[in-house]
Parts: C-alpha cells; sequence; structure tokens
C-alpha cells in the first residue's frame, strides 16, 4: 500500500479517492482598532493577516503561507488553493478559523471556493483537533495545541504511544497503548 491510499484510508476515504488532499489550516488575525483587545476574535471587528497551511497530496507535502496588508487578497488566495474535495485539518477550526474565513468573506464579497458541512460531529470534510481531543464538550479549558503535541510526544518517548485510529461512527477518535 503506497502513502497516498493510506492517507486516504486515514480519512475515510477510499483507495480510488485520488484527488482528496490533506489541508491543514491554521489562520491568524488582528483587531481593526488596535485599542480593541478582543477585535482579532470577531470578523466584524478583526481581520485575517496570515493564513498558512500544510498541503498534503499523498505523495508531497507542500508548506503556503500567506500574508500581505490586505485581506482581501489573504483570503481570495487562500480560497484558491482549496478545492471542494480537500480534507481541513486544524485546531479549533471549526468554532474560528472556518467560521471567520467564512464571515470575512461575506463582508468583503468574497466567494469562496468550497462550502464546509461544519455539523457537530461530522468530520469527513473538516477535522479539528480541538473537538476530537475533547469530544465536542464544553471543556476546552487548558487544551491548545502544544498541550496535545506535549502529552503525545512524551507518549511516543515512552513507547506507550503504539497507534492512532479513527473510529467510524461520530468521527470519534482513539489512541491505543501498549
Amino acid at each position: 500500500m503506497d502513502y497516498k491510499q493510506r492517507s486516504n484510508e486515514q480519512i475515510g476515504r477510499t483507495r480510488t479517492s485520488g484527488d482528496r488532499r490533506t489541508v491543514v489550516l491554521d489562520i491568524e488575525t488582528a483587531a481593526l482598532d488596535s485599542s480593541d483587545e478582543k477585535g482579532a476574535l470577531d470578523a466584524m471587528t478583526g481581520r485575517v493577516v496570515c493564513i498558512g497551511m500544510l498541503i498534503d497530496d499523498g505523495n508531497a507535502a507542500t508548506e503556503i503561507v500567506f500574508a500581505r496588508e490586505d485581506d482581501r487578497v489573504i483570503i481570495s488566495d487562500s480560497w484558491n488553493a482549496m478545492r471542494p474535495g480537500d480534507v481541513i485539518v486544524g485546531h479549533n477550526v471549526l468554532d474560528f478559523d472556518i467560521r471567520f474565513l467564512r464571515q470575512r468573506s461575506w463582508i468583503l464579497g468574497i466567494e469562496p471556493s468550497r462550502a464546509f458541512d461544519t455539523r457537530r460531529y461530522y468530520t469527513a470534510d473538516v477535522v479539528d483537533t480541538l473537538q476530537l481531543w475533547t469530544s465536542w464538550s464544553d471543556n476546552k479549558k487548558g487544551v491548545t495545541l502544544d498541550a496535545i503535541g506535549s502529552v503525545l510526544a512524551f507518549l511516543v518517548a515512552a513507547g506507550k504511544l503504539a497507534k492512532a485510529r479513527t473510529l467510524r461512527g461520530g468521527g470519534r477518535s482513539a489512541i491505543s497503548t501498549a
């Protein structure tokens, strides 16, 4: 089995879905008014200053960074980089990144290149590491990407992480230990 087949199977697709890529997405925002401390958290009072992507087509992974003064250009370029069949992966990507991009696109009159099904528990289009780690609970305090990475790195270093696998049904993720 080649790398592309394994990659597609990990995101729940068949071996024939060769056009399905994995896109790791992270956006950075800033307030439109520098005196507004929380302005960067809302699309009406904030703007996109940078979008980072890691696009994995199963053969190669390509890093892309979009950064400009005009968030209209950043957002348009990022939509152009995404394809309708891509699986989007990120930490808090459902509740923040995708929502913010979609809302800023509406505000700026930009047509997204694709739609996202952002229903709770649905992960065929979007894999949110925060939601998976917390099983979609409201208890997300302290669950940063750094914290998750540290726990997993510790388990790997201790030889206790045998494999991670995705369970079908509900998009839950399980980690089995040796």
